[in-house]
């Protein structure tokens, strides 16, 4: 061989025995990095990157885009965190995070192509974000199929602190297990199909929420079940409904306020029991003509107590607002007035249209077919009731 090839052989024979070494070099610092769990029984990463990369190694215990700098990205920790089997705590400070893959590791780590990010079944994650209003997630996808964040089966994901963004996405999160969202703000979901969507046999805990200003078909899509406590649902443009309940919701302490939809609830004829306490519904706009008029409250059981139902309207040419057309409402303690059309006349709503009305008491209604005097009930012509105003509570 001549002196010069051989000289070339040993430059590539030595370019990529330092690669070897380099590579082996960045696995071992890893390696060094990697996570053990915490005394609370839990992995906890922290994301120190904006950028959109996925780990390098899923389930090797660190969060670790590839090389050359393998920082922890929020689709890092949880490609590591759906990998690992372990609980998983994601710190995420303040930033905008922008998720531009809709696709991380290799199955089943990254889930369904369609997936912003994924949950696998069995995993644990906690997302927790510096406040809802430094700590940002939007999609940069406008894929309509996309969802933002997906929960599977036996799959666990709670998130505090942060904004969800999710444009032009199916919806912002679609949960098949259990879903936890406090102290957080879903916002800017337009168009979209729904909000916040729980399949069969998942579960929704909602907390110190605000969801408002988006543009969607339905807010709530629930086959499964929620709970909603101390939260605001508000300035939401709704071509259906703001809940569609196949499941069982339950609403206290919150309130649905100035919004515009076709309809608040609608039954999906499942075990969907609407239940209302401590709450509000008020200045809302309805504008869907069904049965000479404007439904506010669909089929389905509904409970009212300690809430009240006052200020919405009905668009003129919709006819007269029915606020109730439900199966079964049993009202307690609460305020239903002043709900009506909007136009130069002012027509009041055709009341409830309900076969089955169980009261308990104590309500002060100016529809006398949403009331039992008997039960204590007053029907007034006038309920007396000043502006909505802030009073400075949670919601």
């Amino acid at each position: 061989m001549h002196a010069r090839g051989r000289r070339t052989a040993l430059a590539v024979t030595t370019a990529t025995a330092l690669a070897a070494c380099a590579a082996y070099a960045l696995a071992t610092a890893a390696d060094a990095r990697a996570q053990a769990p915490g005394a609370d029984g839990r992995i906890h990463f922290t994301v120190d990157d904006e950028r959109d990369l996925p780990d390098a190694r899923p389930g090797d215990g660190t969060c670790a885009a590839p090389a050359p700098d393998g920082r922890c990205t929020l689709r890092a920790a949880f490609d590591e965190a759906g990998a690992s089997g372990q609980p998983t705590t994601i710190a995420l400070p303040a930033g905008l995070y922008t998720l531009n893959l809709n696709r991380g590791a290799a199955p089943p780590v990254a889930g369904p192509a369609y997936a912003g990010l994924y949950v696998p079944s069995g995993a644990d994650v906690r997302l927790e974000g510096a406040g809802a209003a430094v700590t940002v997630i939007r999609l940069g996808l406008a894929l309509s199929e996309t969802r933002m964040i997906i929960v599977a089966e036996s799959a666990r994901l709670d998130v505090t602190g942060a904004t969800l963004r999710a444009a032009g996405a199916h919806s912002a999160i679609q949960t098949y297990g259990r879903l936890t969202v406090a102290d957080a703000v879903l916002s800017g979901c337009s168009p979209c199909t729904s909000v916040v969507s729980v399949d069969f046999d998942g579960t929704l805990a909602m907390t110190r929420t605000v969801v408002a200003d988006n543009k969607v078909d339905t807010v709530l899509f629930l086959w499964g079940s929620a709970v909603v406590v101390s939260s605001t649902f508000q300035h939401n443009v709704v071509a259906s409904q703001v809940l569609y309940a196949y499941g069982a919701a339950r609403f206290e302490a919150s309130a649905i306020i100035g919004n515009e939809f076709a309809m608040l609830t609608s039954w999906g004829g499942g075990g969907g029991h609407v239940q209302l306490h401590h709450s509000t519904v008020a200045d809302n706009v309805i504008r869907l003509w069904d049965f000479g008029g404007a439904p506010m409250f669909g089929s389905g059981p509904l409970t009212l107590e300690h809430t009240t139902i006052a200020g919405n309207r009905a668009t003129a040419e919709r006819g007269p607002m029915v606020l109730f057309r439900s199966d079964r409402l049993a009202i307690t303690a609460s305020i239903v007035a002043d709900n009506g059309t909007l136009g130069d006349v002012y027509i009041p709503s055709a009341g409830c249209i309900v076969p089955t009305i169980v009261s308990h008491g104590d309500s002060v209604v100016d529809q006398s077919s949403c009331a039992d005097p008997a039960r204590g009930d007053r029907v007034v012509a006038d309920a007396d009731l000043g502006p909505l105003v802030d009073a400075g509570g949670p919601t």
